[in-house]
């Protein structure tokens, strides 16, 4: 399954509250997908193993006061 394009989110915000799922680089399957979809928090760690991407979908009508433009919680 290819990762398809994601909403990055930066990385100062997505570890506060909600669910956090941690991936590696180039990781992607049905459940990631599903997780996304859902609006769970992916955080890519490189090869370092440090925190280097973080991801979360917009989705307005469960909160919408947490993914504004201006403010992610």
């Amino acid at each position: 399954m290819r990762r398809p394009f994601l909403n990055e989110i930066p990385l100062e915000g997505a570890r506060s509250g909600g669910t956090s799922i941690l991936i590696g680089p180039d990781e992607w399957d049905e459940d990631l997908q599903a997780a996304y979809n859902a609006g769970h928090t992916l955080i890519e760690f490189g090869s370092t193993e440090m925190a280097v991407h973080a991801y979360r979908k917009v989705i307005e009508d469960l909160q919408p006061e947490l993914f504004t433009k201006d403010r992610i919680l």
